[in-house]
């Protein structure tokens, strides 16, 4: 996952957002009850927001 996610949005992009990403992921998995490739979907969505 952190391989497209660099592929996709850089470096820069991992390191501001690496913590960011696990809690979604974390709060999205067991809050939710979504599976951690649809948090990552999402995840990507708010990056690419301005």
């Amino acid at each position: 996952m952190r391989a497209t996610a660099e592929a996709r949005f850089g470096d820069s992009a991992i390191c501001l957002s690496y913590k960011q990403t696990l809690y979604y992921i974390m709060v999205g998995w067991f809050w939710q009850g979504k599976s951690r490739l649809e948090i990552f979907f999402e995840v990507a969505v708010q990056w690419q927001l301005p």
